[in-house]
């Protein structure tokens, strides 16, 4: 009683002190310009659904492109050679190139370069084929970038039409001489609200390098790899699993970007890992770490998952999905496993469009520091949800029928090992289907019970 009653009083504190410094949890305005709302784009694959990709293989062995299908994949993000490009037609496996029409660059673009990518013509000098959806142009690039990056990707969609521009962002834990962005807190904020989400250095940081890009380049999408787990070793010898604390936020103003500006959230999520040389990001060989993570990501609404690394990168070798020898690896089952349950629903997924994202007992939530979501300020419709347990909800709505979706993740912390059960209400629902282990069940009623393993989510749509 005493632990709620100061929860209350530290709310309104904190409340009032917002109203009074008039900061604000938004990355809208951050930076000077004016936010971009993108275009529809029609490209030559079909993105109303639910798009899983891998990120980097060995065009020069062809069984990748079959793997990368039997393990549900959609798409590869890869050099390519003809050959392979014919492979994956085969397989039904798309293809963001690298260095292939044009260079790929990292983190900063080449003057003497650009001209090819200025170049480029669908009608005459583009090297088209029928498994290519795209270029890669740049990941993870500096801000002072952006102008550039703008002017290649007005050329692109002009001359290119029907394929994508791949232009992939640092995801929040970059340092300021990477993002090519400087916090810049009033402060009154860090004088009346130290220790909050508001004076948070990284997260300032972030949304000015988000506002930035949404001021400059007009994607219909926003791509950012995000690598949250790692582990630590104690004194006595076990190993325990951690995770980064402001993940969910870093997903959270990328969410809000793309609300606001009409844009799809891409999310390349960490399917691998560097312990074996000395590194501590863990392997993401168990089903739940994977799990957590892709649920987690369609929780704010992503429309691509895309698994870093598939075969080649700059991880351990062997906790890729494909090993050096393209031989499958834990990994891969694991991602296979996951993505055998998201098929089952990634057409209707595809039908309805992000409302916003909460949590449920925020203290308990993985991933999240501050108890804080921007995008928790939506006005969408909550179900009544009865836990004990840490969760993460996604709202959804479909965009012809009006009729409410939402997912639910079990945000504990992996290390836990916890189950998490709930008990769900939604006021008015005559049927609601449950998408579980890559089952539909229906329930021809307003409530139902939910048991989720560790990391699991489910995808719920409602009549």
């Amino acid at each position: 009683m005493f632990v709620r009653y100061l929860r209350a009083v530290l709310w309104c504190v904190t409340s009032l002190l917002v109203l009074l410094t008039g900061v604000t949890g938004s990355l809208i305005g951050m930076t000077d310009g004016t936010p971009i709302t993108a275009e529809n784009r029609e490209y030559d694959f079909d993105d109303d659904r639910l798009l899983l990709g891998g990120y980097n293989t060995n065009p020069a062995d062809l069984r990748t492109a079959r793997y990368a299908a039997e393990a549900g994949l959609d798409f590869l993000i890869t050099g390519v050679t003809t050959e392979y490009l014919d492979e994956c037609e085969k397989y039904g496996i798309g293809v963001i190139a690298k260095n292939y029409n044009a260079p790929a660059y990292y983190a900063y673009i080449y003057d003497d370069s650009t001209p090819s990518w200025y170049a480029l013509n669908k009608d005459t000098n583009y090297t088209d084929h029928p498994a290519l959806w795209g270029d890669d142009i740049i990941d993870e690039p500096h801000a002072s970038q952006f102008e550039k990056l703008a002017s290649i990707t007005n050329s692109y969609y002009a001359n290119v039409p029907g394929k994508l521009p791949l232009i992939n962002l640092f995801p929040m834990y970059a340092k300021s001489e990477q993002l090519g962005n400087e916090p810049d807190i009033p402060e009154l904020v860090k004088y009346l609200l130290p220790l909050t989400d508001y004076s948070d250095i990284s997260i300032d940081r972030y949304k000015r390098h988000t506002s930035d890009y949404i001021n400059s380049i007009g994607t219909s999408y926003i791509s950012v790899d995000i690598y949250p787990f790692s582990q630590k070793v104690e004194k006595s010898g076990r190993i325990v699993k951690t995770t980064s604390e402001k993940w969910l936020r870093n997903l959270d103003i990328l969410a809000e970007a793309c609300k606001k500006t009409n844009r799809d959230l891409w999310v390349i999520v960490q399917s691998a890992g560097n312990i074996s040389e000395g590194g501590k990001m863990r392997y993401c060989d168990d089903m739940e770490d994977i799990r957590q993570q892709v649920y987690a990501s369609l929780a704010f609404g992503s429309r691509s998952l895309i698994y870093a690394c598939y075969q080649t990168g700059w991880w351990d070798t062997d906790s890729h999905m494909l090993d050096s020898n393209g031989e499958r690896t834990r990994t891969y089952y694991a991602v296979k496993q996951v993505n055998d349950e998201l098929k089952a629903f990634s057409g209707p997924y595809g039908d309805y469009d992000y409302k916003g994202t909460y949590m449920i007992n925020a203290p308990k939530v993985a991933g999240q520091r501050y108890n804080y979501l921007v995008n928790d300020d939506s006005g969408f419709k909550k179900p009544l949800i009865i836990s004990k347990n840490g969760l993460l909800v996604g709202a959804f709505e479909n965009s012809e029928t009006g009729k409410q979706g939402y997912i639910i993740t079990n945000m504990e912390e992996l290390n836990l090992g916890r189950t998490a059960t709930a008990a769900v209400k939604i006021p008015g629902a005559s049927r609601i289907t449950v998408y579980k282990d890559g089952m539909a069940n229906s329930y021809d009623s307003d409530c139902f019970k939910l048991t989720l393993d560790p990391g699991e989510g489910v995808f719920i749509t409602v009549d």
